[in-house]
């Protein structure tokens, strides 16, 4: 029987450009500094010699796992920041896209197995959450409903494949982007780890429309500032005093601005959203202000 190589297609492998690694390893390590997760010396190390190819992501993954084993006593901090970051480098330089729901979860699966309970890896959330957030001085941005995630989710990419075949610049990508990552992260579609999800769905998304070159550093010297342009991106409330606080998109425009066209640009000043109805500017913004006999007991005016 006479078999017929096909060398028309090549199996993906590891880059060995060396500046590309370091500009993955960089915003990996940002993206964990969202979570104020630090990496540990192993690491440090690991991603030096990955970057300069003397080992693989094979190898590295091998020896922090060889190295948490053989700890008493594990950082889970550190743990989540060195296996994650290993995770994003190796889904960055990995060019294989597609703009689904499907790949979303896959990216999720990806970076958090065997750091999360299984149960969640690459799943929806199946109940409604909210997170306090000292941009807002305490209060939460309101997520998607865990009912319709998916739906939510399958309208936005069916948006989103119809906008690629009206880009003419970088700036239609820019906008692409932002609107892609702002969406996903609205909904809020996983119990943790949306904010690094969203992103490197998003780095994809732009590496498949072909941005290579970004500001390799504003991800790790600002990865607070990134997140609160995502939550100021997505909140709104009438505060006390019946004055409307709308969505304010213009810290994360500037932000992907300068990952994609002007690294010299300046990011906008942003302060916490004060006066807003439940909470008051307080020295710890994520206590709940109490209201005046809020121990009273209350019932209805039957």
């Amino acid at each position: 029987m006479l078999f017929i190589e096909d060398n028309t297609y090549k199996q993906i492998t590891e880059t060995k450009d060396k500046y590309k690694k370091q500009q993955y390893w960089k915003i990996a390590v940002g993206l964990n500094q969202v979570d104020d997760l630090k990496p540990s010396e192993t690491l440090k190390k690991l991603a030096y010699e990955n970057i300069n190819n003397i080992k693989t992501y094979i190898e590295v993954e091998d020896e922090l796992y060889k190295h948490y084993n053989k700890l008493e006593k594990i950082n889970k901090s550190e743990y989540e920041c060195d296996i994650v970051s290993l995770k994003i480098v190796k889904l960055l330089d990995d060019t294989s896209f597609t703009l689904t729901v499907n790949t979303l979860k896959n990216i999720h699966k990806e970076l958090f197995e065997n750091v999360i309970n299984e149960k969640f890896c690459g799943e929806f959330r199946k109940y409604n959450i909210q997170k306090f957030e000292d941009i807002l001085n305490g209060d939460s941005a309101i997520y998607g409903n865990f009912q319709t995630i998916e739906k939510d989710l399958f309208d936005i990419f069916d948006l989103l494949n119809k906008r690629k075949f009206d880009i003419n610049n970088i700036k239609d990508i820019m906008d692409l982007s932002i609107n892609c990552i702002t969406d996903i992260w609205n909904i809020h579609p996983f119990v943790e780890g949306n904010t690094r999800t969203a992103t490197i769905f998003t780095l994809k998304l732009l590496k498949y429309l072909g941005v290579e070159n970004i500001s390799n550093d504003l991800f790790k010297e600002n990865s607070k500032y990134f997140r609160d342009c995502l939550v100021l991106s997505n909140y709104s409330e009438l505060n006390r005093y019946g004055e409307f606080v709308k969505p304010d998109n213009r810290p994360l425009h500037r932000f992907f601005e300068k990952l994609l066209i002007d690294e010299n640009l300046k990011l906008l000043e942003i302060e916490p959203v004060h006066n807003n109805k439940y909470y008051d500017k307080i020295e710890n913004p994520s206590k709940l202000m109490a209201y005046e006999d809020l121990n009273e007991d209350l019932d209805l005016d039957w």
